[in-house]
């Protein structure tokens, strides 16, 4: 499959994902910023394939509108960036979904090498994994943020090993877990955590 079909199926099975969603939903472009205090679905379509061979930074996170105060210079740090915002980001437990977001990753490696592709989730219970995986993580979450944590990272890296044998990079991804602040319900940061291969 090339970057284009891959990004046209991408499209049909995560365009709909603003109705998973009781809220305000803002649909952007992969290339521009989030608008703050709603939920962002920024869904690929096959005319961005040249946005993604000239990126530097490809990231794949949570629409999520708590993540909205997320600035761009924070995460990315130039321009050269490109964002994908889905319901669940990178931890995706429903098998269809997670083999279109790795296979995705495989061919924008394939399409451009030099791509850096951080495949985020978050805690303070993603709706999107709650959603998929019955109510995982809101369990997890009940027992503390570190058992959250461990619940999104295994799922991070189920989504990266797949992408692995579909041909990515291992170089070249990089496993993201964003925080809220349990206070003010506002992105707190991000961090970079080790892909387990398995």
């Amino acid at each position: 499959m090339s970057l284009k079909e891959v990004l046209q199926v991408f499209g049909a099975l995560f365009g709909s994902d603003d109705q998973l969603v009781h809220g305000k939903v803002e649909r952007s472009r992969p290339t521009s910023g989030r608008v703050r205090g709603a939920y962002n679905l920024t869904v690929p379509s096959e005319s961005d394939e040249d946005d993604i061979q000239r990126a530097d930074t490809v990231e794949i996170e949570c629409m999520d509108g708590r993540l909205s105060t997320k600035g761009r210079p924070r995460l990315f740090g130039h321009d050269r960036s490109f964002r994908i915002s889905i319901a669940g980001g990178g931890v995706q437990p429903a098998e269809d979904r997670r083999l279109a977001v790795a296979k995705t990753i495989a061919e924008i490696h394939k399409a451009n090498p030099r791509a850096v592709v951080k495949v985020a989730g978050h805690d303070l219970v993603c709706k999107g994994f709650d959603h998929f995986a019955d109510g995982r993580a809101s369990r997890a979450r009940r027992v503390g943020r570190d058992a959250e944590h461990d619940e999104i990272v295994k799922e991070l890296n189920l989504t990266i090993s797949q992408a692995i044998r579909q041909g990515a990079d291992p170089k070249r991804i990089r496993l993201i877990v964003d925080e809220i602040d349990e206070g003010s319900g506002r992105y707190r940061r991000s961090r970079d955590i080790r892909p387990r291969r398995r």
